[in-house]
């Protein structure tokens, strides 16, 4: 199963707008959303959904810094696109999370042996 596009477009303000997940916003919502349980709440909880949309749709200059904050009365998007993008939003940190345990995973199988060498015997000696 591939994960979600790097691209999502939507519309805002009544206009086709095309949002694309950089690894700057993905840093973002990583700290917005700092562990596994917490992806399944970013459509439910109220904060954290505001937090998640804030980091999306706020506009941006060349350096990440936001110029023009998302403001839910003022940027019009529809509910049908605000699932959309959460959706999208999910995908690519619950991606994120599972691609960091699978390489972790991978490594500790890598270097099992190493790790062997370095635990304390569990052999008392007193035979």
């Amino acid at each position: 199963m591939s994960g979600p596009t790097d691209t999502l477009n939507v519309t805002v303000n009544g206009a086709p707008r095309s949002l694309f997940m950089s690894y700057g916003l993905l840093n973002e919502l990583l700290s917005i959303v700092p562990d596994i349980p917490d992806v399944s709440a970013m459509g439910s909880d109220h904060a954290l959904r505001g937090k998640v949309l804030q980091a999306i749709l706020s506009k941006r200059n060349d350096l990440g810094d936001v110029i023009e904050p998302y403001q839910p009365f003022q940027v019009m998007v529809t509910p049908a696109d605000v699932h959309e993008i959460l959706k999208w939003a999910q995908g690519h940190v619950l991606g994120f999370f599972l691609k960091l345990i699978e390489d972790t995973t991978t490594i500790h199988q890598d270097q099992e042996g190493a790790l062997k060498k370095l635990m304390p015997s569990t052999d008392s000696g007193n035979g």
